[in-house]
């Protein structure tokens, strides 16, 4: 019995060793403050501020995260949320064309 739990250990380094992959797709992100979500218009695309909203009203985004890339991306689109050129605590959120691994959208 020890023999073959000897031979599963390297089986189980493995298995434990290999990420489980969660992806959310169209998803609300909902402050916790006060209950809003987070949403942006895409008339003007790349720029575009974000904001936040009443969740049941009409239009409100919904994003992709995958916590792996950092980069959450506006629900059927190439929009990532962007910190721009001085993020930091505080600043404001834009949308911004997609690059993942960009310092800004992680």
């Amino acid at each position: 019995m020890l023999c073959s739990l000897v031979a599963l250990l390297p089986l189980l380094a493995l298995a434990a060793a290999s990420p489980i992959e969660k992806r959310y797709n169209g998803v609300y992100i909902v402050s916790g403050r006060d209950g809003k979500c987070l949403t942006a218009q895409t008339r003007n695309g790349a720029g575009e501020p974000v904001y936040t909203q009443d969740c049941n009203t009409a239009g409100t985004a919904t994003w992709d995260i995958n916590p792996g890339s950092g980069s959450v991306i506006l629900h059927g689109s190439n929009l990532a949320l962007d910190a721009g050129s001085n993020p930091g605590n505080n600043g404001g959120l834009k949308l911004w064309t997609s690059y993942p691994g960009l310092y800004q959208q992680t």
